[in-house]
C-alpha cells in the first residue's frame, strides 16, 4: 500500500464536518467498513498498470 505522506510536526488526522476530509484518513471508511484509502491505492496501481501496458482508455479515468 502506498502510504501517504506524514509530516508527523504537521499532519493531525482531525475527523470533523469543518475540515476536509483527507483520503489517506484512517476514519475514511467504505459503507462495508473497510477503509478507502486501501482501494484508492489499488484502483491507482491497476490504472498505472494499464497506462505502463498502453491499455488504459479515457473509461479507465472515470
Amino acid at each position: 500500500m502506498i502510504a501517504p505522506i506524514n509530516d508527523s510536526n504537521n499532519y493531525h488526522d482531525i475527523w470533523h464536518v469543518d475540515y476536509i476530509r483527507m483520503p489517506c484518513s484512517p476514519q475514511y471508511m467504505a459503507n462495508n467498513g473497510q477503509p478507502m484509502w486501501q482501494r484508492i491505492c489499488l484502483a491507482l496501481n491497476q490504472l498505472k498498470q494499464k497506462c505502463e501496458n498502453k491499455k488504459a482508455n479515457f473509461r479507465d479515468l472515470k
